[in-house]
C-alpha cells in the first residue's frame, strides 16, 4: 500500500509542476505579447521617421496649415501631420500609429536650399555701391545698375583694400517681398501673470501641451530664472532680459525688447519699435529678431552690439518709403550673424555675416560724417554658410524646395 503521506507529497510535486508550467506560459505569453509590441514600436519609430522625411520632400505640404492623415506605403500605418506656426519657422507635428500605439515626433521646419548662394542684395535706387577699408563679399551679388567702386574714408590706402569675389546683377527698385505675415497667435491660448511664476527656478512647457503665455505687468525684468518649451513671453511695456536669465525654444513680444550685456540662450523675438542686443550676447540656433510694419509710427531698430551673436536671422520689414527710410538695423564691429539678414529700410554693417545681405539701402555713421550706401569693413560671406542650415522661410519661391527640420522640439 501507498502510504498517505507520499500521496500528499505526490500531491504537492503535481502542484509545484503546475504552478511552474502556468509560470512559464505566463513568461512565454508575455514575451511573445512584448516582442509583437516592441516590433510595433520599432516599426512606427521607422514609419514615423519616413512620414518625416516624405513630407519633409516636398514644399507644398507647407503652403498652408491644414491637417493631413497619410498612409504612405498602403499597410494601416498612419501618419498624422499637424502644422501651426511658430515664430518665423513651422512646427510640425508628426504622429504614426497603429491601433493604441503611437510615436510622435515634434519640430520645427524651414526652407533647406543649397542653391541659393548670394551674399548681397541692395535695392537699385539709382546710388552706387561704395566699397571701403577691409570690407570683404563672397558670393554673388544683386546690385544697383551703377555698380560698385571702391571709396577711401580711412586716409591710408595701405588699410584700404575692399575684396569682391562673385557674380553680379542688376537688382530691382525694392527688395524680394516677404512670403510670411505675423507670425504671433494669441487667441485661445493659457494665459498667466509673469507674477504668479516669477518665484519659480524653472518654467517648463512641453509642445504637446497648449501653448502658454506669460505676461509682463510694466516693469517688470526677466532674471535669476530658466523658461523653456511652448512658450510666449509678453509684454505691453519695454522688456528687459537680464543675464542671469535662461531662455531655450520661446517667443518673446513686446513694444520693445533689450537684452542686457552677456546673455546667452536661444530664442525667437517679435517687437513692434526696437530690438537692442548688449555686447557679448550670443543667441545660438534658431534664433530671431523680427520688426514687422506698423502703420502708427516710424522709427523702429533693430541694434546688435559688438561681440554678440545671432544665429537664425534678423528682419526688419517696412511698406512705404518713408517707413523703409526710417528703419534701421546697425550690426557694430566685431558682431556676428549666421543666416539671414533683411533690412527693408537702413542698414549700418560693421560686423559679419555668413549668409545673406538684403538692404533697402545702406548707411555709414562715422566721426568725419555720414555716408551713403557705403560699406566699411563688413564682412559677407555666403559661400561659407553650411549645405544643411536651415534658413528662415522668407520668400515666395517659383520652385521647388526641400525643407529640413530646424530642431526637434519633442
Amino acid at each position: 500500500m501507498i502510504k498517505a503521506g507520499s500521496l500528499l507529497y505526490a500531491v504537492y510535486v503535481c502542484l509545484l509542476i503546475s504552478i511552474f508550467s502556468a509560470t512559464l506560459l505566463f513568461i512565454f505569453t508575455v514575451s511573445i505579447e512584448f516582442s509583437a509590441r516592441q516590433s510595433i514600436k520599432e516599426r512606427l519609430i521607422d514609419r514615423c521617421e519616413s512620414c518625416l522625411n516624405f513630407y519633409l520632400s516636398d514644399s507644398n505640404n507647407f503652403n498652408d496649415l491644414k491637417p493631413e492623415m497619410i498612409d504612405i506605403f498602403g499597410d494601416g500605418l498612419v501618419c498624422e501631420f499637424i502644422k501651426t506656426r511658430w515664430g518665423a519657422y513651422t512646427s510640425l507635428n508628426v504622429k504614426a500609429f497603429f491601433k493604441s500605439d503611437t510615436v510622435q515626433k515634434i519640430g520645427l521646419v524651414g526652407e533647406s536650399n543649397t542653391e541659393n548662394k548670394l551674399a548681397l542684395y541692395i535695392s537699385d535706387l539709382g546710388e552706387e555701391l561704395k566699397l571701403s577699408g577691409a570690407t570683404s563679399i563672397k558670393g554673388n551679388m544683386q546690385l544697383p545698375r551703377e555698380g560698385h567702386k571702391t571709396v577711401n574714408i580711412l586716409g591710408n590706402n595701405q588699410l584700404n583694400k575692399p575684396v569682391v569675389n562673385g557674380h553680379i546683377s542688376i537688382s530691382e527698385h525694392t527688395l524680394p517681398k516677404l512670403a510670411f505675415g505675423r507670425a504671433i497667435f494669441l487667441d485661445g491660448e493659457k494665459w498667466i501673470s509673469f507674477s504668479q511664476v516669477k518665484n519659480q527656478s524653472t518654467i517648463f512647457r512641453s509642445f504637446k501641451k497648449e501653448t502658454l503665455i506669460i505676461n509682463l505687468e510694466n516693469g517688470e525684468r526677466i532674471e535669476d530664472i530658466n523658461i523653456k518649451g511652448n512658450i510666449i513671453i509678453k509684454s505691453n511695456d519695454t522688456l528687459y532680459i537680464e543675464r542671469t536669465a535662461k531662455i531655450e525654444d520661446v517667443i518673446v513680444n513686446a513694444p520693445k525688447v533689450v537684452i542686457n550685456d552677456g546673455f546667452h540662450g536661444n530664442m525667437q523675438i517679435f517687437a513692434d519699435k526696437e530690438i537692442v542686443l548688449g555686447e557679448r550676447v550670443k543667441l545660438d540656433y534658431p534664433s530671431s529678431l523680427v520688426i514687422y510694419p506698423d502703420k502708427d509710427g516710424f522709427d523702429k531698430k533693430i541694434t546688435i552690439s559688438t561681440r554678440s551673436e545671432v544665429y537664425g536671422g534678423v528682419l526688419i520689414e517696412g511698406e512705404s518709403f518713408d517707413e523703409k527710410e526710417n528703419n534701421k538695423i546697425r550690426v557694430d564691429e566685431g558682431a556676428l550673424i549666421i543666416g539671414d539678414l533683411y533690412c527693408n529700410g537702413k542698414l549700418q554693417l560693421q560686423g559679419k555675416v555668413i549668409g545673406s545681405v538684403y538692404a533697402h539701402k545702406l548707411e555709414m555713421e562715422t566721426e568725419s560724417g555720414d555716408y551713403g550706401n557705403l560699406l566699411l569693413n563688413a564682412s559677407i560671406e555666403a559661400d561659407n554658410l553650411p549645405n544643411d542650415f536651415i534658413r528662415l522661410p522668407l520668400f515666395a519661391q517659383d520652385k521647388k524646395l526641400m525643407y529640413g527640420m530646424v530642431k526637434y522640439l519633442w
